[in-house]
């Protein structure tokens, strides 16, 4: 797994950008 190349820190901020990239693309389709 990629993820094992990161340190926690790093997985953690990925997975916070990871979420705002889904809120930000829900957010671009009204009615979905």
């Amino acid at each position: 797994s990629l993820d094992q190349l990161y340190t926690p820190e790093a997985t953690e901020t990925l997975n916070i950008l990871r979420e705002q990239i889904k809120i930000a693309r829900e957010g671009e389709e009204p009615g979905s």
